[in-house]
């Protein structure tokens, strides 16, 4: 029999633990309240009785009580009760001063853990923090139960953004641009209509930005082709101003193209240093990623010269403080490969420009809508940098949060039997979707008046005033997303095989099925939008190593994210085996190339557009 603690490991069943127990206990009674040691054997005798091939050891316990009841050991059993009690309140004492003190003295703390990009000594930022510590320590005591707590503590799963659990706040989203500029928006209270030109878009998408990311922990992603319109809507009011002026065609054209030209190099550098000096009510610049997308139905000629524009500006890059050139961190630029950009493609020297600009900042990202399209049989929305929603619908979503699970350690546990290891997988699944479910609870009943800019004026939708936002909770909009950490690890501990070995790749695509299938049912039973999702986090993938190492679980030297790297197989060949896991992980997944392997840049383009859906390039040498 299996015993399953209250942080969700499990370990064997041993009679003489409750043997030690119960004697114990029986030294703080006097000698007529103690249980005889017959007793206690029949206690063993109906556990061991009850043939289960897993117990709670809270049922356990639960047993004991009741037996000691019925023996008539009323003191005992009282003392017994106590004991339980404050040992719970023991594990739910305050757990903020320490960490608040440490972070408002400048001290060495953990509390921005979870989000390197915030500057902890800076008050802005230490207000966000605090607040945070009160967060994670009433989610840690009253909002969560025991066993998910624990759990965390343990590293059998990440309970990702403890820090504003305790808010009606959601994860990250697809913020719809394109709608708000074009029908019109409202911030702060005051009506903002449609603007009649492509740098006031510019500005007026930049303040949308900020404002929604005060209200979301997250990070957002907005859609490039969204300002396509207003660019047009630039040109033709340039060409209205010039069709007067007796200049010859050739020279109005000019120079209708010299002020275009202008007006788009002001607006992306709007774009640009907004996002880079803005700073948002949780203390940071906002978290934006950038998607480069042409859409036919929407001025691809016009958002063509938009995102080249970007790319030439990331490629100069910005200056730091003490003037050095630097490549800024936000926003992150996602480049969509489509059949307009790339073989013998209309814009096929825009992708040209997004590969140098891959080449020369680490993290550029590449999506095929021709793998989004034909092997999913919807369009990939992305929210944030990292998570997915397929959808026939084009529109604003969300992300409600992250529950991660550390495979290596059920690797570990299992002793490399794999019949074991399904089987705890299986139960922390279930521990997962609970979890999961916690998240999706916390947001149920929310009325939409706590975020007006996301729920009633167009972000994510428009559902009207001190509506509650159950409606976007559902299937096509919201998704919950269980992560995972270490599937290279564990795959080459389970079969001693890589994942691109035909061997370890059975291991890793049942691996991720069995995953997949069981949020699949969760789905139908729930009707929630439960994904798979490969963890981008390398404080997770950490904090999971080292609380097993120092349980002295395995013998790894570190866990990796995704499908990690390895340099034995070409990218080819590694993008091709990839693309199988990345259709399994529909709650985002990324591959890696590094770019001393692209050799052929027009072999590299067509393989991404071919073969896989979300690529990511990074410099030689750097962590994969």
């Amino acid at each position: 029999m299996k015993v399953i603690k209250r942080d969700g490991s499990v370990v064997e069943y041993n009679a003489l633990k409750i043997v030690s127990a119960l004697e114990k206990a029986n030294k703080e009674v006097q000698e007529e309240e103690r249980i005889l040691k017959k007793d206690i054997r029949r206690i063993i005798r109906y556990i061991e009785k009850l043939d289960k091939k897993r117990i709670l050891v809270e049922d356990i316990q639960d047993i004991i009580e009741m037996k000691l009841m019925e023996f008539g050991k009323y003191t005992l059993a009282k003392k017994y009760i106590v004991y339980r009690y404050n040992r719970a309140l023991v594990r739910k004492q305050n757990t903020t001063d320490a960490s608040i003190l440490s972070l408002i003295k400048n001290k060495e703390a953990t509390v921005s853990f979870e989000n390197p990009n915030k500057n902890a000594r800076l008050v802005s930022s230490q207000r966000d923090l605090i607040a945070g510590e009160v967060s994670k320590d009433l989610t840690k005591r009253i909002l969560l139960p025991e066993n998910i707590v624990t759990a965390h503590e343990k590293g059998i799963l990440y309970f990702h953004n403890a820090d504003y659990f305790l808010q009606p706040i959601f994860n990250s989203s697809f913020i719809a641009i394109k709608d708000m500029l074009e029908n019109g928006t409202v911030m702060n209270y005051k009506q903002i209509k449609s603007p009649k030109s492509f740098s006031v878009a510019c500005n007026i998408m930049t303040q949308i930005i900020a404002s929604t990311a005060s209200s979301q922990y997250g990070g957002q992603t907005i859609s490039v082709a969204g300002l396509g319109k207003f660019l047009h809507i630039s040109k033709q009011r340039f060409q209205e101003e010039l069709k007067d002026s007796g200049l010859e065609k050739v020279e109005l054209d000019k120079i209708s193209k010299q002020r275009i030209a202008a007006e788009v190099e002001v607006g992306v550098q709007t774009i640009e240093y907004q996002i880079n000096t803005l700073m948002t009510a949780n203390g940071q610049s906002p978290p934006l990623t950038l998607l480069l997308e042409m859409e036919e139905d929407s001025y691809p000629q016009e958002t063509a010269q938009i995102i080249e524009e970007i790319l030439k500006r990331r490629l100069k890059g910005m200056k730091n403080e003490k003037g050095e050139d630097i490549i800024p961190t936000f926003p992150k630029l996602v480049y969509v490969l489509t059949e307009s950009n790339t073989g013998s493609g209309k814009y096929a020297d825009v992708t040209s420009l997004a590969l140098a600009c891959a080449k020369k900042q680490s993290g550029f990202r590449f999506l095929s809508k021709k793998v989004a399209l034909e092997e999913y049989k919807k369009d990939v929305v992305l929210m944030g940098n990292d998570h997915f929603l397929f959808t026939k619908e084009r529109k604003g979503c969300l992300n409600e949060g992250v529950v991660t699970l550390n495979l290596p350690q059920i690797a570990f546990l299992s002793n490399k039997n794999e019949e074991e290891f399904f089987t705890i997988l299986k139960e922390r699944l279930e521990l997962c979707v609970d979890t999961l479910l916690r998240r999706h609870y916390a947001l149920l009943g929310t009325s939409s008046i706590v975020s007006p800019l996301h729920y009633e004026y167009g972000a994510i939708a428009r559902i009207g005033h001190d509506t509650k936002v159950d409606v976007l909770l559902k299937e096509g909009t919201a998704t919950l997303s269980l992560g995972y950490i270490g599937l290279k690890e564990t795959t080459e501990y389970m079969r001693g095989s890589t994942l691109y070995e035909k061997v370890g790749k059975s291991f890793a695509l049942k691996l991720l099925k069995t995953m997949h299938h069981f949020l699949e049912k969760a789905k139908e039973q729930h009707h929630l939008d439960f994904v798979l999702y490969a963890t981008e986090s390398d404080k997770v993938a950490s904090y999971f190593y080292n609380l097993d190492k120092m349980y002295h679980l395995g013998n790894m030297e570190k866990y990796t994210l995704g499908f990690g790297y390895d340099q034995a197989y070409s990218y080819i060949e590694r993008l091709k085996v990839e693309k199988e896991l990345q259709l399994l992980s529909n709650g985002g997944s990324v591959s890696i190339v590094l770019t001393d392997e692209i050799k052929e840049e027009k072999e590299f383009i067509e393989t991404i557009y071919h073969t896989s859906l979300y690529v990511e390039v990074r410099n030689e040498g750097e962590n994969v």
